[in-house]
């Protein structure tokens, strides 16, 4: 069931990756593209056209960092799946352990009167 989360998590992702890049295409306009949007039967907005192309510039930042931001949280999801390297195994140490505690109602041994 965790593969399953996993893999549909990784999925909504990667289309929510994919989705920014396509919004992106659709808000981003090259100089060209603005440049015939302002443009009226007489003469050119200028002042349209600079408008549509600083908008369209701090689009493209805007998604670029969702995108960034998508791909940190794939990483961050796949990477508990990533191999972990074996811990070094711990060296036995030769100190004896203390003796167990006395079990109740037991005798305790006593030493020896001299």
């Amino acid at each position: 069931m965790q593969t399953l989360s996993t893999i549909l998590l990784l999925l909504g992702l990667f289309v929510t990756a994919a989705s920014a890049w396509i919004a992106a295409e659709g808000v981003i306009l090259t100089e060209r593209h603005a440049t015939e949007l302002a443009s009226a039967k007489w003469d050119l907005n200028v002042e349209l056209r600079d408008a549509l192309l600083a908008q369209s510039a701090k689009a493209k930042w805007g998604l670029r960092f969702v995108v960034l931001g998508t791909f940190l949280q794939v990483f961050g999801t796949i990477a508990p799946l990533w191999p972990q390297p074996a811990a070094p195994a711990q060296q036995q140490t030769s100190t004896p352990s203390p003796p167990p505690p006395p079990v109740s109602g037991a005798p305790t041994p006593t030493a020896p009167a001299r």
